[in-house]
C-alpha cells in the first residue's frame, strides 16, 4: 500500500513502483490505489495514524506500506525520521518505509532526463550532476525543455514522464531516488 501526496503523484506511483521493482530485480508488487493526502495535514496530530489505519484495512497479507512525499524546502534528514518515527509507532505490525523526494517528485524525473530525451519528451540538454541541489524548481526546468508547446503540466505529463525517465541515471544523481529504490527492494523482500 502506498500513501502519496497530491493527485499527479498518486497517479504516477504505480508506474514508478512497478519500474523500480523491475530495476531492483523484484517481482512487481500488487498495487492498490494509493491513498492520497495533503502534506500540511499529514503533520497534524492524529492524521498520520488515521491514514495508516486506512492503509492497514486495505492491505492484503503480506502487505507493506510506503509513504512518499516531497520535502519542498524542508530538510529530508529531519522530516523523514520524524515521519518514520510517528508511522512506526502508529503501525508497528506492518513493514513500512518513508521516502522523501528532495524538493519534489519531478526532481527524480529530472535526474533521469536522458530517458526523456531518448523518448523525445524533452529537447537534448545537459542534466545537472546533482539536480536535487542545483535545480530549485524541477517543474520549471522540465517545462523549459519540453518538446511541445505549453511546457510541463503536472496532471498532463507526470505519469507519462514517469514511464520513460532513466532509473539508473536517477539513482546515480538523486540520493533520495536511490533511497526509494533501496526501500522498495527491502519492502518487497519483506513481503515475500
Amino acid at each position: 500500500m502506498c500513501l502519496g501526496e497530491g493527485h499527479a503523484d498518486c497517479d504516477s506511483l504505480p508506474t514508478l513502483l512497478t519500474r523500480v521493482a523491475a530495476f531492483v530485480g523484484r517481482e512487481p508488487p500488487i498495487l492498490l490505489e494509493p491513498i492520497r493526502f495533503r502534506r500540511n495535514r499529514l503533520l497534524k496530530q492524529g492524521e498520520l495514524s488515521r491514514l495508516l489505519e486506512l492503509a492497514r484495512k486495505k492491505l492484503r497479507p503480506p502487505g507493506v506500506i510506503l509513504i512518499v512525499l516531497d520535502t519542498d524546502e524542508d530538510c529530508p534528514a529531519i522530516l523523514g525520521p520524524t515521519i518514520l518515527g510517528s508511522a512506526s509507532e502508529a503501525c508497528s505490525d506492518v513493514p513500512l518505509a518513508v521516502v522523501l523526494a528532495k524538493r519534489m517528485f519531478e526532481s527524480w524525473i529530472l535526474a533521469g532526463a536522458e530517458g526523456l530525451v531518448e523518448q523525445g519528451e524533452i529537447n537534448p540538454t545537459e542534466v545537472p550532476a546533482d539536480p536535487e541541489v542545483e535545480v530549485r524548481n524541477p517543474k520549471q526546468w522540465l517545462s523549459e525543455r519540453m518538446n511541445r508547446a505549453g511546457g510541463y503540466g503536472e496532471m498532463a505529463d507526470l505519469k507519462r514522464l514517469t514511464a520513460c525517465f532513466s532509473i539508473m541515471e536517477a539513482c546515480r544523481r538523486a540520493r533520495s531516488f536511490d533511497k526509494l529504490c533501496r526501500e522498495v527492494a527491502r519492502l518487497l523482500t519483506t513481503a515475500t
